[in-house]
This record gives C-alpha cells, structure tokens and sequence, in this order.
C-alpha cells in the first residue's frame, strides 16, 4: 500500500478514535456537559473579534518576514487573502496551508519553493521560541499545581526551549560540512543552504526581530485572553499557570498538524490536562471545542469569501486576455 494511503488510513483511524472517545465521555457524563454549555451573544462575540486578531497578527507576522526575503510586490490585503485561504485549507488537509500558499506565491509573485519552505521554518521558529519563553516566564510566575507537577514541567518546557534555539544552528553546520556527488541532493542540499542563509539574514535584522518579537508577544497574551474568556463563559475560573499550559497546548496542535486540524486529538489533551488539575474531562474538552467552532467558523467564512473573489477576479483577467 503507498505511503500516502498509509497516512490518509492512520489519519481516519486517530480522527475517528478521538471522536468516539469523546462522545462516549460525554454522553455518559451528560450532567457535567449541560452545565458548560453557557456560551451567551456577548462572550460569542468578543471571542469571534479576539479570534479575528489573532488572526491579523498572524498574517503581519509572516508578512513582515515576506518582505525580508524579498517579496516586495505583494500588497498587504492580497496576502492577507491568501494567509486566510491557506489557512482555510489547512482545516481539511494535514499541510494544506503550505502547499496552497507555496503554490500561489510562486506563479502569482515569483517566490521560490525554496523560499516559501524557508518562510514556514522561519516564521515556525521566531512564533515557538517567543511562546515557550513566554509560556516559561508565566509558569516561574504563577506556577501549575505542585511541585511534583511545576517542576518536571518547567524542566521539559527549558529543554524543549533550549533545544529548539540551537536546532537551526546545529543544523546548519552539519549541513555547511556534508558534500554529496548526486545531482538531485545536490540541489536539495542547495536549497537546504539557501533556506539557512534567509534564515541567518533574518537573525542579522535588529528592527524585523524587535517587530516579529512583539507582535508575537501581543499575539501570544491575546491567545491567553481568548481561552481565558472561553473558560469564564463556561462558569470555570483558571489561574494562570494552567491557562498558560492550556494555551501552550492549543499553539502546538495548531503549528504541529499530525491529523488535518488535530481534529480529536487537540480536545483529549485540553481534557485530560483539566482531569490533571481535578476537574473531568468535560470543561477541557467544551473549551477546546468552543475555540476550534470559534476558529473554524470565521477562517470558513473568510477563506471562502476570497477564495471565491480570487477565483472570479482570475477567470476575469483570463477573459481579458482573451
């Protein structure tokens, strides 16, 4: 059997796995579900314009790090478009934000697979760095549980930290010293190098780090403040060493797909971090739901209304030229 079908089988298996799961638990814990589903107008729809800008502060991210790497002719709104779209695709397949955006850039605005690539790795690792710090700080704070629980977490959150800051220089001194006499990993080589040299060039600029930082950061405590009003409008009160661990768990399914949209599985880990602070899995598990219905609803909106003007103003421009 290919590969692909392998992945596409697993991905079904997890999906439809996570989900029987749930509904077992909460048909069977149907009391502890009723008395979460408190969601009013108000709280629906301050956390629709929180999503929305956590969402533009995503898409000023990368496009600061677009116009590093020399992608000057793409005006603001038509990449937000296209981020909204990429991330629309990405609801429904694993990896589908990248291929689309890649795709798109690449025949729309001249910018090279290799670079797209680089964008991704680049803007993956300045988003992670500047939340496991964060995440680090708040926890040293206002720590999680006792000891027992703060201490091995702080330590896997460090690890994780440290190793993650020197992964793209380790790498690329492996990858300067290794030589290789096939055509095809030459060139795959030689992109690997071309995406380490945008990355260092990257590094080497003072104003897009200090820009990246804090929208990074302000994204980063608005992503808390987006959980935290969920959790509040459920009638559940956190502190915030667990609403920064909750949050930390929402980032990672979010930048780490192994299933389209980690669909299932993002909510199990949201509800058995809640059982590990005392509660059922219930109030973790409506939490996630919420910020994921919350999520998907508006990128489904958007991503269809652009998809659908980027497609109508493309078949206008072919009539044109015809």
């Amino acid at each position: 059997m290919p590969i692909g079908k392998i992945k596409r089988f697993l991905s079904v298996v997890l999906i439809l796995g996570s989900i029987w799961l749930i509904g077992h638990h909460l048909t069977t814990h149907q009391e502890d579900f009723k008395q979460t589903l408190r969601l009013n107008l108000k709280d629906q729809i301050l956390l629709i314009i929180l999503y929305l800008a956590i969402h533009q502060l995503s898409a000023l991210k990368i496009f600061f790090l677009l116009k590093k790497l020399k992608a000057k002719k793409i005006p603001y709104w038509e990449w937000f478009k296209i981020f909204t779209v990429s991330r629309f695709a990405n609801l429904h397949v694993t990896q589908g934000a990248n291929i689309y955006r890649s795709i798109k850039l690449k025949h729309e605005y001249g910018f090279s697979y290799t670079q797209s690539f680089g964008l991704v790795t680049i803007f993956t690792w300045f988003e992670c760095m500047v939340v496991f710090v964060a995440s680090g700080i708040l926890l040293v704070m206002n720590p999680m549980g006792t000891a027992a629980v703060k201490n091995p977490l702080l330590l896997t959150l460090l690890s994780v930290t440290v190793i993650f800051g020197i992964l793209p220089w380790a790498a690329r001194g492996i990858s300067k010293n290794l030589s290789f006499t096939n055509k095809s990993i030459q060139a795959f080589h030689a992109n690997l190098n071309e995406m380490f040299n945008l990355f260092t060039a990257c590094l080497n600029d003072t104003r897009l780090i200090l820009k990246i930082f804090m929208v990074s950061l302000i994204s980063f405590y608005l992503n808390l403040w987006w959980v935290l009003v969920t959790f509040r409008s459920i009638g559940v009160d956190v502190n915030l060493g667990f609403l920064t661990v909750f949050g930390l768990i929402i980032f990672l399914s979010k930048t780490f797909n192994i299933v389209p949209g980690n669909l299932g599985l993002r909510e199990l880990a949201c509800g058995y971090l809640g059982k590990s602070v005392g509660w059922g899995l219930t109030e973790g598990i409506v939490v996630s739901a919420i910020t994921r219905v919350v999520e998907y609803g508006v990128i489904t909106i958007l991503g269809i209304v652009f998809a659908k003007r980027i497609f109508i103003r493309k078949k206008f421009s072919s009539m044109k030229n015809t």
